[in-house]
């Protein structure tokens, strides 16, 4: 497989996950009604923002984070190198998760 194509791959396989995880998140955000507990968890840099901006203005970055996911395993093949990219990732994203609750705007806190 060459590298245009592994590429191809990989952003299609991060922009079915995150149509998945708008769905999910819109879902459980009931259109404001809802609670944004699934929105941090899936898009937990977004939700952090919120305590600077205090509204969800950050759809780029929403949209940018499975691509960018994928473009850090871009090149890797299976293996060791694989294993700790994905274990960084990982870790950086239970570390923003964690910063989404804390820091999140109270309006979107549950």
């Amino acid at each position: 497989m060459t590298q245009g194509e592994r590429l191809r791959m990989l952003l299609f396989r991060a922009a079915v996950v995150e149509v998945v995880a708008i769905a999910v998140a819109f879902v459980s955000a009931a259109g404001g009604h809802g609670n944004y507990v699934a929105a941090k968890i899936l898009f937990p840099y977004s939700l952090a923002l919120t305590h600077f901006t205090h509204v969800i203005t950050r759809q780029l970055v929403a949209l940018a984070q499975y691509p960018a996911y994928a473009l850090a395993f871009l090149g890797v093949g299976p293996g060791r190198q694989s294993r700790i990219r994905w274990i960084v990732l990982v870790f950086m994203h239970g570390a923003a998760v964690l910063a989404a609750f804390q820091l999140a705007d109270s309006t979107f806190t549950p």
